[in-house]
């Protein structure tokens, strides 16, 4: 029994320990991170860019509403 209690408190008997339970974890891919965090930006600037589009529309269906002639890219008025 003291050879028992010696070993227990020394930490040889290992397979006296509680196990936990449940499944293994799994590693984690370091690359999903980034590519969570890339398809986030990508959202984000997919977003502004439809925003800007929105914005040079507006000014031309406005003028094609009240029959005002826009400027083509590269002439000046």
């Amino acid at each position: 029994m003291t050879t028992w209690r010696a070993q227990r408190q020394a930490g040889e008997l290992g397979g006296l320990a509680p196990k936990r339970r449940g499944p293994a974890p799994q590693a984690k891919n370091p690359l999903a991170v980034r590519v969570v965090a890339l398809e986030r930006e990508m959202t984000r600037l997919t977003a502004r860019a439809e925003r800007a589009e929105a914005l040079v529309e507006h000014p031309k269906k406005v003028s094609e509403l009240l029959g005002i002639a826009l400027p083509r890219n590269g002439e000046q008025t």
